[in-house]
């Protein structure tokens, strides 16, 4: 059991304190950076000082209560959008057969196993386990750091993948938390999974008919991105299905004119970075330090569990890929499995209230998710860097600065 004496918390409001915690992160993200570390490793420092100094106080508790599908709403957009507008529809339907393969088959696959170990090491349902199994299944998307000739081809796996899983896993989970929350005797199977598609096909379509009704009048891509999320909220559809459709509309859009060399849809660096900071922190300020050091051994499993089961689906599965032998670079498919052991974006779908079959709304849950995100975080810099001198050895390997997201 870890022991930890809170620090003396000074008198401040929580506009003051949301805004004091996000400065602290950006700092650290920024000297851990200059040091050749990832910015989230900074991030993911400060958090966890965060969960062991202040963790046990309830600070922010009414902004941190807000609820999954406001945070996802407010936080999603900035991460999910600029993967999406990088990858295009181009690139998605060049690599569609193996991206539907890892990114609907090896999600569902990896939830399971994930689910299975989380029943296993865990005091939690079989929802619950499954609900952690569909949060931690798919990666957050990562271009690997890989040399610019490299990204050509590995570049839409490493992105479209983690794209589809999570627009798979949004009406999922909702599902999940319904169910067990309700009782399974109040859902009828067939009408939810039914709507569970509706909705995600729903938010694909009003994405991607926004993003191209838009191309003439050329948005803010940030303005896109929340536009397509509110539009989707508001017709009961998938936000998330809704913002990486129309990043993915407003991608390819960007790529047929012939002044642009790259993709002028991200946003900003600092904007995915702060809205990392943000998802890690409020969750940091509900865990409780002695709960995350009960379950350190539960969460090491279950960070384990995750690269096992991505290394059983990208290898299978990418094995299923005839131009695989000639397209990809060697040692591409080891980057591509730790690589998606990382991130935050689950802690936005993160169940928010009571829930019986949650186990007291999802606290164990978050404590999980929060304890793999974190570890993920700190320990996926230098081992990527590591792997690329190891594995990329026709011309080296270059690592990117992660900017987050």
């Amino acid at each position: 059991m870890l022991a930890v004496t809170p620090l003396p918390v000074p008198a401040l409001s929580d506009a003051e304190w949301g805004l004091l915690l996000l400065l602290l992160a950006t700092a650290a993200a920024a000297i851990t950076s200059r040091r050749g570390l990832s910015a989230s490793a900074g991030v993911a420092a400060t958090a966890l000082g965060l969960c062991l100094a202040l963790g046990d106080r309830g600070l922010l508790d009414r902004v941190l209560t807000l609820p999954r599908e406001t945070v996802a709403l407010l936080l999603l957009p900035p991460l999910l959008f600029p993967p999406a507008a990088e990858l295009g529809r181009r690139g998605l339907a060049r690599h569609r057969g193996l991206l539907l393969l890892l990114g609907v088959g090896g999600t569902l696959g990896s939830a399971l196993l994930i689910g299975a170990a989380a029943r296993l090491l865990l005091d939690v349902s079989w929802s619950g386990a499954l609900l952690l199994g569909l949060l931690l299944a798919p990666p957050d998307p990562d271009r690997l750091g890989l040399r610019p000739k490299d990204r050509t081809e590995l570049g839409p796996l490493a992105l479209g993948e983690p794209l589809l899983g999570f627009a798979l896993v949004a009406p999922l989970s909702l599902l999940l938390i319904e169910g067990s929350t309700l009782g399974w005797d109040w859902v009828d199977p067939e009408a939810a999974l039914l709507g569970a598609t509706g909705r995600l096909a729903g938010g694909g379509a009003i994405g991607l008919g926004l993003s191209l009704a838009a191309r003439r009048l050329r948005p803010h891509p940030l303005s896109l991105a929340y536009g397509c999320a509110l539009a989707g909220a508001i017709a009961d559809c998938s936000p998330v299905a809704a913002v990486i459709a129309a990043g993915l509309g407003a991608g390819s859009g960007a790529r047929r004119r012939a002044d642009s060399t790259e993709c002028a849809t991200s946003a900003p660096p600092l904007l995915p970075l702060l809205c990392q900071a943000a998802l890690l922190i409020g969750v940091a300020l509900q865990v409780a330090p002695a709960e995350l050091g009960d379950r350190g051994g539960a969460i090491v499993g279950l960070l384990l569990a995750a690269v096992a089961a991505r290394a059983l689906f990208v290898f299978g599965l990418g094995g299923l890929d005839p131009a695989r032998g000639s397209a990809y670079p060697a040692g591409g498919f080891p980057l591509l499995t730790w690589g998606g052991v990382r991130g935050v974006i689950p802690l936005a779908l993160l169940p928010t209230g009571e829930g019986a079959g949650l186990d007291d709304g999802g606290a164990l849950l978050r404590t999980a998710c929060f304890g793999v995100a974190t570890l993920s975080l700190l320990l996926h810099s230098p081992l990527r860097t590591l792997l690329l001198r190891r594995i990329d050895p026709p011309g080296g390997g270059r690592v990117d600065e992660d900017s987050g997201g």
